[in-house]
């Protein structure tokens, strides 16, 4: 008996390892059985399968605060959450990160480690304000690549503008009545874009990003059409293309020092440039103060990221700055 004893112990302890993690997808639809994953599977972190979270009861992501990578997709829908808290350890998504139909949803925080995903697919969330809380995401690596679509309350896709890198770009910005500009997508190289559609997009006016230029110059596939003027179609986003060339030009001439900033920001004009204002945005797009001063006291702002529009007499550039 006292041999066969270490033997069941031992086994016990391999069968545990074994089934840490579901052998391939798993849907949760429930509250109970969110809680109850880790209780299921105790020290699962890669997830092999898909992870479909579906169900009008479930209001938060608690019980999954172990997953570190999902193999497969994430698609959350029909859910009440209001962000992504409980999934700060995600770091990578192998296939779709797919959100759509979530009432409650306002913003993305929680996700912070999230680094690549496969397609980037967010959808009829009618409440979502913005993508806040994809501070890590890079990388973008499949065809129809990139989709925001529907979400009425949508105000700043600020959040994508960590993207890098999104070979075979296919991007679909459609149906946002709220967003106003396509800040967030400069940094995703143009050649990597291979087709764009904006599309019943009733408040977007500004589109003139030198990525977007020069993809529209090259003769890039596109739909542009039932936006704002300004960006109601190729041509007339390309007549305001000058002066996006104009203002790239003008960032360079530009600093704003130090950055991170804890207290006072300093703007230092080029030669023969005169400021006008300096306007403080939050990443939601809220405004918040501005002055003509060219030292601005950021004293008072909580710790976080914020966008300052700096505009002076040759034209006005955006740029993300860091508070401490």
């Amino acid at each position: 008996m006292k041999r066969v004893l270490p033997f069941v112990v031992c086994l016990f302890i391999a069968s545990l390892s074994l089934s840490q993690c579901p052998a391939g997808s798993i849907t949760l639809s429930t509250q109970d059985e969110v809680d109850d994953f880790v209780l299921a599977y105790p020290g699962c972190t890669a997830l092999l399968g898909n992870l479909i979270i579906d169900g009008n009861s479930i209001n938060n992501f608690k019980g999954l605060g172990g997953i570190t990578s999902i193999e497969g997709s994430l698609r959350v829908r029909n859910t009440q959450i209001l962000d992504f808290m409980g999934l700060e350890f995600l770091e990578i998504i192998g296939h779709e990160f797919d959100i759509n139909n979530n009432s409650a949803l306002i913003n993305l925080s929680g996700l912070d480690l999230m680094t690549s995903v496969q397609r980037f697919f967010v959808y009829q969330n009618p409440s979502l304000k913005s993508l806040e809380g994809i501070d890590s995401l890079t990388t973008i690596t499949e065809l129809e690549s990139i989709s925001i679509f529907g979400n009425d309350s949508l105000i700043s896709i600020n959040a994508l503008s960590t993207v890098v890198n999104c070979p075979g770009c296919f991007i679909v910005i459609s149906s946002n009545p709220n967003l106003t500009n396509l800040e967030g997508l400069e940094n995703i190289p143009a050649k990597d874009i291979i087709y764009l559609q904006l599309e019943d997009n009733s408040n977007l006016v500004v589109c003139n990003l030198e990525n977007i230029c020069i993809y529209l110059s090259d003769g890039g596939d596109h739909i542009i059409e039932n936006n704002a003027s300004g960006c109601s179609s190729g041509p007339e986003i390309l007549d305001n293309c000058l002066f996006s060339i104009a203002e790239s030009s003008l960032a360079n001439d530009i600093i704003m020092t130090p950055n991170p900033v804890s207290d006072k920001l300093q703007i230092r004009l080029g030669e023969g440039i005169a400021l006008e204002s300096t306007t403080i945005y939050s990443i939601m797009g809220e405004e918040l103060f501005f002055t003509s001063e060219e030292a601005v006291d950021c004293s008072q702002l909580s710790s976080g990221i914020y966008f300052v529009k700096v505009t002076t007499d040759r034209g006005s550039v955006t740029k993300k700055i860091v508070k401490e």
